[in-house]
């Protein structure tokens, strides 16, 4: 132990307590002003071997002594530690000078401590660069000076002027400062966690030190700055790979890797030292978009010696999956892979390549939404063994719609291989809900298919009545499976002769019976004037007419053109004097541009259509 261990310090007789983010050069200086002495030098001679030109921390036990302070209280002052680690090492501190923000000087009364980190540039509450020499005599504001706000040639420097900075600068040093409020226009990376930021200054010096290119690749380290000036260097030369993340790392990635020997078999190799150094910064959760930026830009620059299969793309944080990985995923082949990503189904980038699948990689967050979405859905077999139906059920209960079948349009798949598991859910859901139970004859749901009917009108009648609640569950008998649900033998067979075996038209038919052409039905049927009922022939669906919906028809309609006939005249001269007086017509559709066909007008109507000898008369 020394001797001057045991020598009591004087101790000030104005006693002042630290401020929050206050630096500690910042604060012996404020002691020595409250205490009449001229600067740190004369507040700390008393301490033997004191030498100015010494860090102050070396003697921070004799300090406390004299500022009566805690020993750790002070040590705080120098650093700032975030779980256990401290942002300002001594390889971040500056030892004999410090800038400072004026303007915090005038409003708040002391130095901050993160002014003491090599790094820091400006003040991001003022919007402000950091002033670091005094504009009188030109001398570096130094720690040792004898008054906190002012030089020692006098000058206040609370007065000097300093110039605005950018956001991108100022977000920089709020980083620096731990305050990770985001600052427009800097992309966040998703690191909220004031930890996850706790080495960001190792990190800023590492990209700064490999994005020079005539850097040694190898052993490149990036030099402590010793001044304000090469500080600002730093910044300006790093932001743009922060502010327009991740495009410019991209750049760096493919410079390094069209750099590298191109002998080397992966791209983890012909990264070498640059991608293992920054793979051991971001460990532990920390910056994962970098380490993302990087696999990403590894692929989306392959040259042929990497692809999406290799090493450092396909490790856990990869953005994005081959063909042939999402195939092997979904259970269906790569083709119909492709056939999605055609569609726009799937969001992809593509790398140079000979193969078509091999060149398209498919973003991960795209395939587990397409993923979710087929989990949605189930194959007729799968809905079989859920329901207790047969195929034929199912297929009915398709073809009314009571069933969602999978839009094949949308994603490429076979529309009959999927049926919405939440249609199913829902249907059952609500024949089990209004259960009325009923004595009689029963019959299960799943018989329904059997051929109780040709009509297939009076068919599709007897699945409707399920769908509307007409035709309810009549025994309470809880069953496991939707065709095992009971209904009363006589409410099925009610519905099945309610219904007349009218004929059905084809269309063709009913062009032939209003001598029109047959695309004016069928445009017709489209807007539902005509009502018709889906069936299938020979394996084609096609729309049939009722003789009662052809009868609702003529009742209510008369064909423009077959009323001119009538009346003598033709229909596009009908059709002015209709428009004429104000009247309306219904039913006609564009078949090509500037040709228009189907005009009716309701036989109510008749009766307000005046004729032009009419006309004339009255």
């Amino acid at each position: 132990m020394s001797n001057f261990a045991h020598i009591e310090l004087p101790r000030v007789p104005n006693v002042l307590v630290p401020k929050s983010g206050e630096g500690l050069e910042s604060y012996l200086l404020r002691v020595a002003d409250h205490n009449g002495l001229l600067g740190i030098r004369e507040l700390l001679r008393p301490i033997p071997g004191f030498a100015i030109n010494k860090s102050v921390f070396t003697y921070i036990e004799q300090v406390a002594e004299i500022t009566v302070q805690n020993v750790r209280d002070l040590a705080n002052l120098r650093r700032i530690e975030q779980d256990n680690s401290t942002i300002i090492q001594d390889r971040h501190y500056r030892i004999s000078t410090t800038p400072v923000c004026p303007m915090c000087l005038k409003e708040h009364g002391y130095a901050k401590q993160i002014w003491q980190h090599t790094l820091c540039t400006a003040c991001p509450e003022h919007g402000v660069r950091l002033v670091e020499s005094c504009d009188v005599c030109g001398s570096d504001i130094a720690k040792d000076r004898y008054h906190l706000k002012a030089c020692n040639c006098g000058r206040d420097l609370t007065l000097i002027k300093t110039t605005k900075i950018s956001n991108a600068e100022k977000w920089m040093n709020r980083r620096l400062a731990t305050d990770i409020t985001p600052c427009p226009p800097m992309n966040d990376f998703g690191n909220t966690d004031p930890i996850q930021w706790s080495n960001f200054i190792s990190l800023v010096e590492f990209l700064y030190a490999h994005s020079e290119h005539n850097q040694n690749l190898s052993n490149g380290k990036a030099l402590k700055p010793k001044s304000l000036a090469q500080s600002v260097a730093i910044v300006q030369d790093i932001l743009p790979l922060f502010e327009n993340f991740p495009n410019r790392v991209n750049e760096l990635v493919k410079f390094r890797l069209d750099l590298a020997p191109p002998d080397s078999f992966s791209a983890e190799q012909r990264l070498g030292y640059w991608i293992k150094k920054l793979t051991n910064l971001c460990g532990s959760g920390r910056y994962p978009g970098f380490i993302r930026a990087v696999r990403d830009a590894v692929t989306l620059h392959s040259d042929g010696k990497y692809h999406i299969n290799e090493k450092v793309a396909t490790t856990e944080n990869s953005r994005y999956l081959s063909v042939a990985q999402l195939a092997n995923h979904l259970r269906i082949h790569e083709q119909t892979v492709m056939g999605m990503v055609e569609r726009g189904v799937l969001r992809y980038a593509e790398i140079p390549h000979e193969l078509k699948t091999r060149s398209i990689l498919i973003e991960k967050s795209s395939a587990a939404e397409l993923d979710q979405f087929l989990r949605s859905f189930m194959t007729k077999a799968d809905a079989m063994r859920v329901t207790g139906l047969s195929r034929k059920s199912i297929e009915y209960f398709i073809e009314y719609g009571i069933f969602e079948a999978l839009d094949a349009e949308m994603v490429g798949l076979n529309s009959s291989r999927a049926i919405s598991a939440t249609s199913i859910d829902t249907f059952t859901q609500k024949l089990t809900t209004q259960t009325q139970t009923k004595d009689g004859p029963k019959m299960k749901l799943k018989d329904f298919c059997a051929r109780m009917t040709t009509n297939t009108a009076i068919h599709r009648a007897l699945y409707m009545a399920l769908l509307d609640g007409s035709l309810t569950v009549a025994s309470s008998t809880k069953q496991k499976k939707l065709g095992d649900l009971e209904f009363l033998e006589s409410d099925v067979r009610k519905i099945l002769q309610s219904g007349e075996e009218e004929p059905l038209l084809k269309i063709v038919d009913v062009a032939n019976i209003l001598k029109i052409k047959d695309e004016v039905i069928r445009g017709w049927v489209k807007q539902g004037i005509i009502r018709s009922l889906e069936s299938e022939i020979r394996g084609q669906k096609v729309n049939l007419i009722p003789v009662s919906a052809l009868a609702e028809f003529q009742q209510t309609y008369i064909v423009l053109s077959t009323l001119a006939d009538k009346l003598g005249t033709s229909s596009r001269m009908l059709l002015r004097t209709i428009e004429s007086q104000g009247l309306k017509t219904v039913g006609s559709f564009e078949v090509s541009e500037g040709v228009s066909r189907g005009y009716l007008i309701e036989v109510t109507q008749l009766g307000k259509l005046l004729l032009p000898n009419q006309a004339k008369a009255a």
